[in-house]
């Protein structure tokens, strides 16, 4: 009887050594876990070679309070609930938490290696996004002196905080459920935001489930959480990335609603002289953080991801010009209703996102390019323009004009260069005014305005086939 005590009693002392063991990161004995033959060397000298002291002991601390190694398998899923399985330089390692990882200190060692060296790889890519960005870095707000004759004071515009702030109080709450999220979640503006992040460009379409489970998950606190959380610092929508933040981006938001008036006063300014002068409107801005689109607009909603600009102001004031067009566009928009056949409306309403799309541009850029990627951008919109007009006009081939818009309108691709081209052209050949008096139409209106300005022009070259352009001037 006392023998079986004495086991029991050596057992117990040896898994609570060995929990202490697991659960201190920074206090392994290193050079015993490399004598270990179940255990990677190389697993063990990368962790040692290409990851801090802090960053080693937090991340194997995080690792050690899972119930067990094998839980990391877990881990696969998150990168399918919020899309980040696309991307292709990743699906290796996404396919090695797949595999159980041993039990004891072995798993512990593998799963902080596979962690560690993914979040690496992520990091690295992301350093190279161009439109995201990465991190705070202090920035002090000052708004550009821009003064233009004629500013329309029928033009009335506010702020809407709400949508931030929401998530803002969704991430603040640790415990929260996916089911209180959607209830929080079910209003106008979010209904407006799924239904414009599930277009078809959209490679991931985006849902209020979606969108509820990525938020529970980058809230919570519990030890996979946080393991997603350290490997996918950009990951569940971004959230996690809003998460880690959260102070920087409450005081983003308050340096907006502080200085509210004199952005609104810019916005007005720089949009009145491309619009009717009779336009009047009356519209809100909306912030909110999302992944996807860095700005976008659908009905009486015009939003700004400010994930997507953190203090970068220049970039926040670019946005908040271009979106507020697109609301000024809808306002003043008037319906022809001109009955077209069904491949004849399908290429009406690929030249009208081209169109609103395009003098948004030509205002206020999504994303800034250098002379030669404006000049790739525009002729490559040019080239799938004509390939879509093959696939509805010449023969309709709706799957392939469907896939080739895609491609022109998603991430702000080339169809928003090309009709900032055009838009330019039109100005420089017709006048502001003549451009201006465009945007109540439509997009066939645009096309043939702008070749009625290459017909003028002696300096810009006809991005389009004369059997195109044929075309476009005989319709209705």
């Amino acid at each position: 009887m006392k023998k079986n005590i004495l086991k029991v009693f050596f057992f117990l002392l040896f898994i609570s050594c060995y929990q202490t063991a697991f659960c201190q990161g920074n206090n392994l004995n290193w050079d015993n876990i490399n004598k270990e033959s179940n255990i990677s060397k190389k697993e063990v000298n990368w962790l040692l070679d290409s990851v801090s002291n802090d960053e080693r002991a937090y991340v194997i601390n995080i690792v050690s309070s899972l119930s067990k190694p094998g839980a990391a398998q877990m881990i696969s899923s998150y990168f399918f609930l919020d899309g980040s399985y696309k991307r292709d330089e990743i699906k290796p390692y996404i396919d090695s938490f797949y595999v159980r990882p041993p039990d004891s200190i072995a798993g512990l060692i593998r799963v902080a290696y596979l962690s560690a060296y993914l979040r690496k790889r992520i990091l690295e890519k992301q350093e190279t996004n161009k439109v995201y960005v990465n991190k705070f870095n202090g920035n002090t707000f000052n708004l550009p002196k821009k003064s233009l004759p004629g500013s329309n004071s029928k033009m009335k515009l506010s702020f809407d905080f709400e949508p931030a702030n929401t998530i803002i109080e969704i991430l603040s709450t640790p415990d929260i459920t996916s089911d209180e999220i959607l209830k929080r979640l079910d209003t106008h503006f979010f209904k407006l935001l799924f239904e414009h992040h599930s277009q078809s460009f959209y490679t991931v379409p985006l849902s209020s489930e979606q969108m509820a489970l990525c938020l529970e998950r980058a809230a919570s606190n519990k030890p996979i959480d946080l393991l997603y959380r350290y490997i996918n610092p950009y990951g569940l929508l971004n959230y996690n990335d809003v998460k880690n933040n959260l102070p920087a981006y409450k005081s983003l938001l308050d340096t907006l609603a502080s200085n509210k008036q004199a952005i609104l006063d810019y916005i007005i300014t720089s949009i009145s002289s491309l619009l009717p002068d009779t336009t009047r409107f009356s519209r809100r801005v909306s912030f909110v953080m999302i992944s996807g689109a860095d700005g976008w607009a659908n009905q009486d909603v015009a939003a700004v991801d400010i994930n997507y600009f953190k203090d970068n102001y220049t970039k926040i004031l670019n946005l908040l010009v271009h979106e507020t067009y697109h609301s000024a566009q809808d306002a003043v928009h008037l319906n022809a209703n001109i009955k077209k056949s069904k491949n004849e409306q399908w290429l009406a309403d690929v030249l009208n996102n081209i169109f609103l799309e395009g003098t948004a541009t030509y205002i206020a850029p999504p994303k800034l390019l250098t002379p030669a990627e404006y000049s790739t951008a525009v002729n490559r919109g040019a080239g799938l323009i004509e390939e879509i007009y093959t696939s509805t006009i010449v023969k309709y081939d709706e799957e392939n004009a469907q896939s080739l818009f895609d491609q022109g309108i998603g991430g702000g691709g080339p169809f928003y260069y090309m009709g900032a081209e055009m838009s330019k052209t039109i100005v420089a050949e017709l006048g502001e005014k003549k451009l201006a008096g465009i945007i109540p139409y439509d997009g066939l209106r645009f096309f043939k305005i702008y070749f009625e300005a290459i017909d003028h022009s002696k300096k810009y070259r006809n991005k389009f086939s004369p059997q195109f352009e044929r075309y476009i001037k005989s319709m209705n």
